[in-house]
């Protein structure tokens, strides 16, 4: 791509509907796109004079014209539109038409054509302003080659054979707009650059290559020539005093179009794929400035970048996958970004302290010789830091005593770097301090205690420095902080209890108040008694205990302690009177218990001020004489509801004389409960009654005296239900061998009713028998319904002697609350 800068005093403005109006320089403009209505791009040209766009469209037969935002403002018809050229002055554009074997000019305000060239029957391909001249590059047939035409002649005439730039391929021309008289060519066989200021050709420099070449750039100055190739990713760079030193800078794939600006910086277009990269940026050195991918993965087409004159902003046109041509408007793409990272000390400084802030100015494209960065601190110019050539820096300021200090450290950029600014803050805070304190856990009334105790901080603490006590509250005074932070308080704690102490540091300019606390248990210490003796005794006979009083704290001399005994005779207990400790703590208690049972003696101590109180007891069984003591009626049975007479017999006791009798019927839905108590008669008995409806466990119960042990005993009763058997339709009754029978027809059934005490689960059993071989023998038997009405067949029982009772039987008729019961055997007998 070519762009033509020229100076303002030459630019020609018409005026009139037809002409395009040239304005004031348009204002920066952001990052842009607009679409184009063409349908191929054959050049792309900056007319920097009028700030406008041509593209061609060879497709189309059309050049299209925008402003720099990619507004389209004209267009003009031009068969075969491929490669632009503006002539030195910009009023002229010129137009390649290789259908046309022509070249054409048209006036850059309004697109009016004012000229056509033709170029001797060959098609032109690329088109260049040079020394004066037309240059336009052609191929003959047998290679490629150059043809010159001047427009200023009176009948301007092409002029061939100029020069030969290659066996195959046409060559790519471009212009350097600072370097009016020289002339970039690149070709399949040929890259050269030419001085073109005479009417010979002299080469400025040239290499034969075998390399194709798709766009070609000439740096403004003349010195530099950039090409590209798709099947090649990178732009080869050749400089005019050495061209066979190529230099390649590497782009995506696939590269079709070159430029470079005023400044150097060259870019390239890739008609890349898959989103990567298809514009690549780099300085003049050669370095990445930025890379990017364009909107839609737009296809970048050939000759289609192209710098603005004198300018930085960069135009592209690329076909999206809906054949849609969008022309771009870059606005800052030299610019590789600059990043700035700052740190700064690692805990707050205090007031008045210095402060350091270290950091990094980094970029992809190498930071220059003497790069500085500025600093600010609240908006205070600070001055400039310079950058070393690994991107560090570091700066120091002393600021006033504040919260936060706000630091910016900005970058201005360069022509190749955007600028950056980046704050940090910087907490001032006093240095924490750190309080310590010890003593001991615990102590005992009266007695002075120590504590020590550190204060630290990460500043050194000023000398004379000093902390405050106090215990609940109430301040005891301040001690010195020696230089190592450490100090020494002593007090008597006046009561018991959790005493507190706090330790206080008020805190200084550049220190941080602290305080601590330390608790202290002041208590009586601990003591304890044990008593140690037989578990059981003889009554009436010595026995001796033996016991220790121990303490952490000395006991002092002449401590003693009290005994008392507590039992059946004196159940709120007596004094045994004091005895005197040992140096060891030890004593000893020798009694005569003249009560039995459990006897409990008890050893006290009282405590003192430094001791607290302790207690033990020592429990012992005493022996008493066992009672004679009986209950009758034991193993009886009785009907139901009789009442029964029971009697307790007691022997002899010392002093108690009461007999307690109670009644446990059978079944877990009545309780045990009491007959009678009280005082039996003098020949030692009592008498209770009870009607028996249930089994009954009966107890004679003495609870037994100072000198008579307790004593119970038992006596089961058994309680009978109440049953009854009626047999019925018997015609009569008749003894047989004295035994009186009930005699049935053979065709009457006889029946049997059955009675019985009420139960929720219960049932009577009954037993049938018949006499056979002399032996009564079961015949039937089974538990019923108590309700149920039993009829008895004579099938096969005539003639025969029978009998039948009933039973409730103990845990077979569905509980056992009541002893077995039978009705007696009632006889029958069957008759023809």
């Amino acid at each position: 791509m070519r762009n033509r800068r020229i100076g303002a005093a030459t630019v020609a403005v018409l005026t009139g509907t037809a002409a395009l109006a040239v304005g004031a320089a348009a204002p920066a403009l952001a990052d842009s796109g607009e679409v184009v209505s063409i349908t191929s791009v054959g050049d792309v040209l900056i007319d920097g004079a009028h700030q406008r766009v041509f593209v061609s469209d060879p497709a189309g037969g059309k050049v299209v014209v925008t402003d720099y935002r990619g507004a389209q403002i004209g267009s003009a018809p031009v068969n075969d539109a491929t490669n632009l050229e503006l002539s030195a002055d910009s009023s002229q554009l010129y137009v390649t038409s290789p259908n046309g074997l022509a070249i054409f000019a048209l006036d850059t305000t309004t697109l009016a054509p004012t000229a056509k060239y033709a170029t001797g029957g060959f098609p032109p391909k690329d088109v260049a302003v040079a020394g004066g001249r037309l240059w336009f590059s052609y191929a003959d047939g047998s290679s490629g080659n150059l043809g010159t035409i001047d427009p200023a002649a009176e009948t301007p005439v092409p002029r061939l054979n100029r020069l030969v730039t290659g066996w195959t391929g046409v060559a790519e021309l471009a212009a350097a707009s600072g370097a009016p008289n020289r002339l970039g060519v690149a070709s399949h066989g040929l890259s050269a650059i030419l001085d073109v200021s005479g009417d010979s050709i002299t080469t400025v420099g040239s290499v034969t290559t075998n390399q194709e070449v798709t766009d070609l750039a000439i740096a403004p100055d003349g010195t530099r020539i950039a090409t590209v190739f798709p099947g090649d990713y990178v732009v080869t760079l050749r400089d005019a005093d050495d061209l066979a030193a190529a230099r390649r800078l590497p782009v995506e794939p696939y590269p079709t179009a070159v430029d470079i600006a005023t400044d150097g910086t060259v870019v390239s277009g890739s008609s890349s794929t898959y989103g990567d990269p298809n514009v690549h940026v780099f300085t003049p050195a050669g370095d990445l400035i930025k890379q990017f991918t364009l909107p839609d993965l737009g296809d970048m087409q050939r000759h289609a970048v192209a710098w603005e004159p004198n300018g930085d902003r960069l135009f592209t046109v690329s076909k999206s996958g809906v054949d849609t041509f969008t022309l771009r408007t870059h606005t800052d793409p030299k610019h590789a970004p600059s990043r700035l990272s700052l740190s700064g000390p690692g805990s707050a400084p205090v007031p008045g302290a210095a402060i350091t802030i270290r950091g990094t100015l980094t970029s992809s494209v190498p930071l220059p010789a003497g790069t500085s960065v500025t600093v600010s601190r609240a908006g205070t110019a600070l001055g400039a830091s310079p950058v070393g050539p690994d991107g560090a820096f570091t700066f120091t300021d002393t600021p006033p005593a504040a919260d936060t200090v706000t630091y910016q450290v900005s970058y201005a950029g360069d022509g190749n770097h955007s600028p950056v600014t980046e704050t940090i803050l910087v907490g001032i805070a006093r240095a924490a301090s750190a309080l310590t304190v010890s003593g001991p856990s615990a102590t005992v009334p009266g007695a002075a205690i120590t504590l020590t105790g550190t204060l630290t901080s990460p500043e050194p603490l000023p000398a004379g420095t000093s902390v405050t006590l106090s215990r609940a509250g109430t301040a005891l005074g301040t001690g010195p902080v020696g230089p190592d932070g450490a100090f020494t308080f002593t007090d008597t704690p006046p009561v018991t209890g959790t005493v507190t102490y706090q330790v206080s540091y008020p805190g200084d300019d550049t220190h941080l108040p602290a305080s601590t606390t330390v608790s202290v248990q002041v208590s009586r210490t601990a003591s304890t008694l044990t008593l140690t003796g037989p578990s059981a005794a003889t009554r009436a006979k010595p026995l001796t205990l033996t016991g220790k009083l121990s303490s952490q704290q000395p006991l002092a001399a002449g401590t003693t302690v009290s005994v008392s005994r507590t039992d059946l005779d004196h159940p709120a207990g007596t004094s045994l009177g004091t005895r005197t400790v040992g140096a060891d703590g030890s004593f000893t208690v020798t009694d005569t218990p003249a009560a039995g049972g459990t006897v409990t003696y008890r050893v006290s101590y009282a405590g003192d001020t430094t001791h607290t109180p302790a207690t033990a007891t020592r429990a012992v069984a005493v022996s008493r004489s066992t009672p004679a003591l009986t209950l009758t009626n034991h193993g009886k049975v009785y009907a139901y509801g009789q009442t029964v007479s029971f009697t307790a017999h007691l022997g002899s006791t010392y002093r108690n004389r009461t007999v307690e009798i109670w009644a446990d019927p059978s079944g877990g839905d009545q309780a045990r409960r009491l007959l009678k108590r009280g005082v039996v008669n003098s020949a030692g008995n009592l008498t209770a009654s009870l009607k028996l409806t249930r089994d009954t466990t009966l107890s004679a119960v003495f609870t037994g005296d100072s000198r008579t042990a307790p004593r119970t005993v038992t006596a089961t009763v058994g309680a009978k239900v109440s049953l009854s058997l009626k047999l019925s339709r018997y015609y009569k009754t008749a003894k047989i061998s004295g035994t009186t029978y009930r005699y049935y027809h053979a065709k009457t059934d006889a029946r049997f009713s059955t009675s019985m005490t009420a139960g929720a689960t219960r049932k009577v059993y009954i037993t049938l028998q018949r006499y056979s071989g002399g032996k009564w023998r079961d015949l039937d038997n089974g538990y019923f319904e108590a309700t149920d009405q039993l009829l008895l067949s004579s099938s096969g029982l005539t003639g025969v002697k029978l009998r039948v009772r009933t039973a409730y039987v103990k845990g077979g008729s569905g509980d056992s609350l009541n002893s077995t019961t039978w009705t007696p055997y009632q006889y029958l007998y069957f008759t023809k």
